[in-house]
């Protein structure tokens, strides 16, 4: 059950949590759940 999405490296979820923008975290993680 290993996405593409998930072998990226963890620092790109970190940027989107750390980013001020909540609309580009909810945005990316949305598009991780569709996949």
């Amino acid at each position: 059950m290993e996405t593409p999405i998930m072998r990226k490296p963890v620092n790109l979820h970190l940027s989107w949590f750390c980013h001020d923008e909540p609309e580009i975290t909810l945005e990316g993680l949305n598009h991780v759940n569709q996949n």
